[in-house]
């Protein structure tokens, strides 16, 4: 078993290292061509592999950025560096980040926006400092000094980045692409420019030392013009003469014309000095054709770039063709489609409709049932709730009466109080009992204010004993007539009960209002034995009240404490 797990790692990784192979051979020679947009697609395919190496996917995405730089397309290099700057940050990858931030201002100075350009080098130069990352320390220093030297002229600052650059390559290891000549080059110049001629001259030597090491000619012709143009300012004519010899011919070896021709613009001046205006004439035409070349050639790109775009435009209108015809033909089967799906769909919302219809007018036959059991009910309720209240009054008043017939004046006139006593509470009771039901809607204000109207007329005016009320409302709710008219039954008996039997003296009313309504009343009289009382029928029809409108009424009572009444909404 260990032998088969053995082999089949070893098959794997033959696998994965044989992808990487053949990905790397394929990105050196996109690496070596100059078919740019040919490249660039390459490259965004390649991108799109499935666990590629962190690495060696930064690798892809600089030459990426250098080939949409090579072709002009800045913004979408742009976008490119903003979009994986983000997916760095998101990763924890800061070389990432650090890379991208540098060639996101190398396309902000190709763009001439210099500022932009600084700032990213800058934030380039920020992650790098914090990781050691010297190879970016050296090309952003680098970069940053070019723009003091170039755009802004501010030696100073050229020379303390240049010098920066310059530190930090001594901490690389330096190779043809990432070497510090170009650093000390331009350093070199920047003396040159400020009059420093023999700083300028020791670091023209270095530089021309760097490029022979790393057999970059290119850098080495621009080096020796420039080395040339010194001697120039120092007015050694021959010393310049022999260096911008060496150039030109490190030019013409190389076949670039760019430093042929800067090489040969030194040289004419430096002829022209010694007075040899035949030497100097005979480079002048050779400038001179060689721009003429240049303008041929550009001529020629440019005439083969609009073939080429003009067969790719063909090409693109052919296939823009093509695919209008696809489109055409999947419109009208999609139009064919959308009217069987239309159909179909109508037949099932018709077919939904009379259900619904149906099942309405089954549910609107049992609302008005209900409806109608609702008001029988209520009726039932009220002729109950007129025949308790109103009919023991009624009775007490008979009674008091036929008293009245048989007693003594003086008796008559306390029995005559009562009578108006008894009567104006029916007549209380009656404006009550109509006011709520007449009201569709009460709010839980409108109905704890009416609770404390009736409390204070029977217990503070009345019997003139302390009563104090507290609240709690965060939501404002709206009570039925129903629900209402049993709660205020409820609180009346319960007031009754404390006028009647409880000899308190402090009483508490509390209202809350938020995901329940809670009415709570508490007494500090002499309390009762719930389970020893003979007779409960008062408390027995205030629970049942309270069961009827989803209510629960809990009583607490303790001999010589006191009791309380609590009345607490339920969701049935």
């Amino acid at each position: 078993m260990r032998y088969i797990i053995l082999i089949l790692f070893t098959l794997f990784s033959v696998l994965i290292f044989g992808q990487n192979g053949s990905l790397l051979d394929e990105f050196n020679k996109i690496e070596q061509s100059n078919n740019y947009e040919k490249n660039i697609v390459d490259l965004e395919e390649l991108l799109k592999t499935n666990n590629l190496d962190k690495d060696f996917s930064l690798k892809i995405q600089v030459q990426l950025i250098n080939n949409y730089i090579n072709v002009f397309q800045y913004e979408k290099a742009a976008e490119f560096c903003q979009k994986e700057i983000l997916i760095a940050k998101k990763n924890n990858l800061p070389l990432h980040e650090a890379t991208l931030y540098r060639y996101l201002g190398n396309v902000y100075y190709h763009l001439k926006q210099i500022d932009k350009a600084e700032i990213y080098w800058k934030q380039c130069l920020q992650i790098a400092e914090e990781n050691q990352y010297y190879t970016l320390l050296m090309r952003c220093n680098h970069n940053i000094g070019v723009i003091a030297f170039e755009t802004e002229s501010n030696y100073e600052k050229a020379e303390f980045y240049f010098l920066k650059a310059i530190e930090y390559g001594k901490k690389t290891v330096s190779n043809k692409q990432e070497n510090s000549g170009n650093s000390y080059r331009l350093l070199a110049s920047t003396y040159d420019v400020t009059g420093r001629y023999k700083k300028a001259d020791s670091l023209f030597v270095i530089t021309t030392q760097i490029y022979k090491m790393y057999h970059d000619s290119a850098g080495l012709a621009e080096s020796l013009t420039f080395h040339a143009r010194l001697y120039i300012s120092m007015q050694q004519y021959e010393k310049a003469l022999e260096l911008s010899k060496q150039s030109i011919s490190i030019a013409q070896l190389i076949n670039n014309d760019d430093y042929l021709q800067t090489a040969l613009s030194i040289y004419v001046q430096i002829q022209i000095e010694l007075g040899n205006f035949k030497e100097a004439y005979t480079a002048e035409k050779q400038i001179f054709d060689i721009e003429v070349s240049k303008h041929s050639k550009s001529q020629k790109k440019s005439i083969a770039e609009s073939e080429a775009k003009f067969k790719v435009a063909e090409l693109k209108s052919k296939q823009e063709l093509s695919e209008l015809q696809t489109k055409q033909n999947n419109y009208k089967y999609g139009i064919i489609f959308i009217a069987i799906f239309l159909i179909s769909l109508g037949l099932i919302i018709f077919i939904y409709q009379k259900r619904i219809a149906k099942k309405e007018q089954e549910l609107k036959l049992k609302s008005l049932s209900d409806v109608y059991d609702a008001e029988e009910k209520e009726r039932s309720r009220i002729a109950k709730d007129l025949h308790d209240n109103m009919g023991a009054y009624t009775t007490s008043i008979l009674a008091q009466i036929d008293m009245l017939e048989y007693s003594e004046n003086a008796i008559k006139s306390d029995k005559l109080n009562d009578l108006r006593h008894d009567a104006e509470f029916i007549m209380s009771t009656l404006r009550e009992t109509i006011w709520i039901l007449k009201t569709k809607t009460i709010s839980v204000n409108q109905f704890f204010d009416l609770i404390r109207i009736y409390a204070d007329k029977h217990l503070v005016k009345n019997l003139e004993l302390s009563v104090t009320y507290t609240d709690n409302i965060t939501e404002v709710k709206q009570i039925s007539p129903t629900v209402s008219l049993n709660l205020y039954r409820i609180v009346q008996e319960i007031i009754q009960n404390i006028i009647k039997h409880a000899e308190a003296k402090n009483i508490i009313f509390h209202f809350s209002s938020q995901q329940n309504i809670c009415i709570k009343i508490v007494d500090d009289g002499k309390g009762f034995d719930i389970n020893g009382l003979s007779r409960k029928s008062g408390l027995e029809n205030m629970e049942h009240r309270a069961q009827e409108i989803n209510y629960k009424l809990i009583i607490t009572s303790e001999i010589g404490v006191g009791t309380s009444f609590e009345l607490v909404e339920t969701h049935s």
